[in-house]
């Protein structure tokens, strides 16, 4: 794995325009059931994060390809589950493991709507519960408003955990006496986000789901009202 990774970022130091692609499809396909376990995508977007410090990548292309691949993939998994429902399950490849629906389902059902950003972080159930969502007919409106504001906290955080990564690198190459403080710093960070992100998420979890709702109730509002004067015009003619 660690060489697959190695192969694709030395590619992408070499073309930009082909690394900000990857970026969009690995982050996508970590999202399609049990084939997304057996892609880098992760570690390949850190990587790719780790490029941008010495000008062979720019930060925010990088964000916003990361952005969409994880919403376009999420997205995929949803209608899967959406269209197909119980006969998803019969599909090759979650034939193969009839346990992650189940194991999806369980997860839904104790987390609810904000079971989406959980997931985003969450290995073991990072690719069945945006299909699950679709199974369980998820309102579309609500799955794609928890669907963006998760990608949008994942991405830049994972891209930008390469960036730092990329930078302590390059201070390494230039002051090498400071090895030993620089180890010590990375280590802290490392361990300050292993211990934060959890909390981090779950926070954010707490605040995204209520405005998803309100943003939801907006929507239908609009449409409602929309409905009304059609029928009104619709009267007077």
């Amino acid at each position: 794995m660690a060489h697959i990774v190695s192969s694709i970022v030395a590619i992408a130091a070499a073309h930009a325009a082909l690394a900000y692609a990857l970026a969009f499809v690995l982050a996508g396909a970590e999202a399609f059931p049990v084939l997304g376990a057996l892609v880098p995508g992760t570690a390949t977007i850190v990587a790719l994060g780790a490029l941008v410090p010495n000008g062979a990548l720019a930060f925010w292309p990088l964000i916003l390809a990361t952005t969409a691949g994880a919403v376009a993939g999420d997205g995929f998994s949803y209608w899967f589950g959406h269209h197909y429902k119980d006969r998803a399950g019969a599909i090759w490849p979650l034939r193969k493991k009839p346990e992650l629906i189940p194991k999806g389902e369980a997860f839904f059902a104790r987390h609810g709507g904000k079971a989406i950003l959980i997931a985003r972080f969450t290995p073991g159930v990072r690719a069945v519960v945006p299909l699950v969502a679709g199974i369980l007919d998820m309102p579309v409106i609500r799955f794609y408003l928890v669907n963006i504001i998760s990608a949008i906290v994942w991405a830049p955080a994972h891209v930008t955990m390469g960036v730092l990564i990329g930078a302590s690198l390059d201070v390494l190459g230039a002051i090498a006496g400071r090895l030993v403080a620089l180890v010590f710093a990375l280590f802290a960070v490392v361990a300050l986000a292993v211990w934060g992100t959890p909390r981090l998420v779950r926070r954010l979890a707490r605040l995204a789901v209520p405005m998803a709702k309100r943003l939801h109730g907006w929507a239908f509002a609009a449409t409602a009202g929309d409905s009304a004067r059609s029928v009104r015009c619709s009267s007077r003619a």
